[in-house]
């Protein structure tokens, strides 16, 4: 079977590195898979193709910048020139293969849904139609990341016909920089026992990190011991500047990693904010090496985490609730062992990718 996958880009985001390991799974298991990106594939635009097996192709479609009729043109040739067997489309893309469900009818395409249906749908209300049109009538088969994404895809189009797979990684690995990271972290701590928090996600409104700051900030006049470590790009200028500016002195900016997991084995807990998501992959990762979530009741997050048991979620996106979920956390005594088992149990990519390829087989 030869799988295309398409994305935008592979710069660095949860779709993006989910893209990625599916891929790599994919190829283990003797799939014949290729990658096309929109954009370009250089310095800046490509950062998880890193972690890419290097015996799967990426090809750059060059479609930014240029008119909609330039775009699913570049798209046409290219799945003319691949022969795919089956398209899985990722993020909101799927407008731009109008020639290929047209053209090539035998193409099976799949569309991953990333986010709540919503966010996932375009950014206009053509796209909207265009959408539901295709998935009505089965020209595209989509897929929805959690149990919340199906709810909000039946709210949203008014259809039940789209297939939950909840996203999978391969559990991350440290690095040879693991001891080196330990002590800069180590360098944070007023001392041993100060909790480690960490945030991986690039600044984006969606994110909610001015909410989270000024929880942390409050921890601070409080007197309470912690250190959070913010990974992630867009906090050197703009309004992420300006939002840095406002952080305590226990709040570290490291910028964009590419060996989280390093950081991630060095944290006690993991905090996500958001006021919307799809299954983030970050928190994934980070049950991976047992680190405790500690997020807003949106999206998959309320399907992965377990309140009390697997993680701890807060009762609503207010900066209040977010804080008594913080505070529950620090008095809380859920196992590192606990979270790695749930994990393992249920966000294995080869489980996650066994069920994609049952889909790619079946349509």
């Amino acid at each position: 079977m030869k799988v295309l996958q398409i994305i935008p880009s592979l710069a660095s985001g949860g779709a993006e590195h989910f893209v990625v390991d599916l891929s790599n799974q994919l190829k283990r298991m003797g799939v014949d898979v290729s990658i096309g990106v929109l954009g370009d594939t250089g310095p800046g635009s490509d950062f998880c193709r890193t972690f890419l097996d290097e015996r799967i192709p990426v090809v750059s479609l060059q479609v930014k910048g240029y008119s909609f009729f330039h775009a699913i043109c570049s798209v046409y040739k290219y799945v003319k020139s691949a022969t795919p067997d089956v398209i899985h489309c990722h993020l909101s893309i799927i407008q731009y293969l109008v020639l290929v469900y047209v053209l090539f009818p035998k193409v099976k395409v799949v569309h991953t849904l990333h986010s709540v249906a919503k966010h996932a749908s375009g950014r206009s209300k053509w796209h909207f139609k265009l959408f539901r049109f295709l998935y009505r009538w089965k020209v595209v088969q989509p897929v929805v990341i959690s149990e919340m994404c199906y709810r909000s895809y039946v709210d949203c189009y008014g259809l039940r016909n789209a297939i939950v797979i909840e996203n999978g990684i391969v559990p991350l690995r440290n690095t040879s920089f693991l001891d080196d990271v330990r002590l800069e972290v180590l360098s944070y701590k007023k001392n041993g026992t100060t909790p480690v928090f960490i945030h991986v996600a690039r600044f984006h409104e969606a994110k909610n990190q001015k909410m989270l700051i000024s929880v942390f900030n409050r921890l601070c006049v409080e007197g309470v011991d912690f250190c959070l470590l913010i990974l992630g790009r867009g906090f050197d200028d703009g309004e992420g500047a300006i939002l840095r500016a406002t952080a305590c002195g226990n709040i570290y900016f490291l910028g964009e990693k590419s060996n989280v997991g390093d950081y991630l084995k060095c944290a006690d807990f993991f905090c996500l904010s958001s006021l919307y998501e799809g299954f983030p992959i970050s928190l994934i990762e980070a049950m991976s090496l047992g680190v405790i979530p500690i997020c807003t009741p949106v999206g998959g997050m309320v399907d992965a985490v377990v309140d009390g048991v697997t993680g701890y979620l807060s009762g609503d996106v207010s900066e209040a609730s977010y804080y008594e979920a913080l505070l529950r956390a620090l008095r809380g005594h859920i196992s590192k062992e606990k979270v790695v088992a749930y994990f393992d149990q249920n966000f294995k990519m080869d489980r996650c990718a066994r069920r994609y390829l049952g889909v790619f087989e079946e349509i």
